[in-house]
């Protein structure tokens, strides 16, 4: 039979986010809908790192260690498709295409993203996360706040991934 979890092929995320700079700040009316960095952020590195991400990975370095169920036992997911879109005066939009996701994986993968993109972090040190695959090889805190987090769309029958 159908049901609304279980029937899902893929799903849709988007992270909304603001790039604060000295003189230009985000409308407080979209507060409760992106996140606001600070840092300065680098696109060209924001991009890189949210591509190595695509293809199917063991995702449990980026769950929470609270996952419980199928998903503690199987974390491997697919992402079909990461997109970075400019969405003009320091408004960006991270679009993730999934066949399913962790507990608060989207918004570990988008912190890890952020702290490549601002020079916290490495590239080859996000590659070795995802090769290790365990959340005990994560060494900073990496999880961006739930309200630049939004579900898009759910896929039952033709998922474009």
């Amino acid at each position: 039979p159908w049901h609304a979890i279980f029937s899902a092929k893929g799903k849709k995320y988007s992270y909304r986010l603001f790039f604060e700079t000295p003189t230009r700040f985000m409308d407080p009316l979209q507060r409760g809908d992106r996140y606001s960095e600070y840092r300065p952020v680098d696109m060209d590195m924001l991009r890189e790192a949210a591509a190595l991400f695509e293809g199917t990975h063991n995702f449990a370095a980026f769950a929470m260690k609270n996952t419980r169920g199928n998903a503690a036992k199987d974390p491997v997911r697919t992402i079909g498709k990461v997109d970075v879109i400019d969405e003009g005066d320091g408004s960006v939009r991270i679009d993730f295409y999934v066949n399913g996701a962790l507990y608060k994986m989207i918004r570990n993968i988008v912190g890890c993203i952020l702290q490549v993109a601002t020079g916290r972090y490495t590239l080859e040190q996000t590659k070795e996360l995802l090769r290790l695959g365990h959340a005990a090889t994560r060494p900073m805190q990496l999880t961006a706040p739930a309200h630049g987090l939004c579900l898009e769309a759910v896929y039952y029958d033709d998922f474009p991934f």
